[in-house]
């Protein structure tokens, strides 16, 4: 997912969904069963994860193979800051 896959109307929905605080932004819209925030982009006819959409827009990309770690392991977390991009295996060893 590129930042130029969401429309405008997405990213401004993405935007008033988040809550910034002293330390994560934390995802005030949908949650999955697992604790990860997402959003419904009606133009992708899929969910997106919140902290995969907002590591995209941060002007970062997510490479092939690797999945986003929190680093803070506030699952709804979406600030950019506190993702970083590892394999599944170190993901899962972190816990």
């Amino acid at each position: 997912m590129q930042p130029t896959n969401l429309s405008t109307d997405e990213t401004t929905t993405f935007w008033r969904a988040v809550e910034k605080t002293a330390t994560c932004w934390l995802w005030r819209g949908r949650i999955d069963g697992a604790g990860y925030g997402t959003l419904w982009s009606s133009r992708l006819r899929k969910n997106l994860k919140a902290h995969r959409v907002a590591f995209v827009l941060s002007g970062r990309e997510i490479p092939e193979g690797l999945v986003l770690d929190h680093i803070c392991r506030v699952r709804r977390c979406v600030n950019p800051d506190h993702l970083r991009a590892v394999t599944n295996a170190v993901n899962v060893l972190a816990g």
